[in-house]
């Protein structure tokens, strides 16, 4: 150990050389391949697109709410509970056949919405 530190003192002066003088080499190399890169010339760029059709799937309603039917006019518990019995049973039921009506033309505007043939995805472009 006593030798290394010898050996590191006597030629500290030297080591000291050789790494400055390294480094000035690979500043050089640098400075080079910079001045070469800027000295090269420039490449053409030249970007050309053409507009490109693209089709984006997006929600649409099959039934305008025109076409919707208009609900039954239902009365409120509270008009049920001032009924007598016999009123309430006739009015429970014309509340039923309507609700029944209104449902069957709700049920035939889903039926046709759902025969309505779904769009097919875009095709990629080539």
């Amino acid at each position: 150990m006593k030798r290394l530190r010898q050996w590191v003192r006597d030629h500290a002066e030297r080591m000291t050389l050789l790494a400055y003088a390294t480094l000035c080499a690979a500043l050089l190399v640098m400075v080079v391949a910079a001045l070469t890169g800027c000295a090269a010339p420039k490449p053409e760029v030249r970007l050309v697109r053409e507009p490109v059709e693209v089709r984006v799937p997006y929600a649409v309603s099959c039934v305008a709410a025109a076409d919707l039917p208009a609900p039954p006019t239902l009365l409120t518990d509270a008009e049920l509970a001032r009924l007598p019995d016999g009123d309430l049973v006739l009015a429970v039921e014309a509340q039923r056949r309507a609700l029944r009506a209104h449902r069957a033309k709700t049920d035939a505007l889903l039926a046709a919405c759902a025969r309505v043939p779904s769009v097919p995805p875009p095709k990629e472009p080539r």
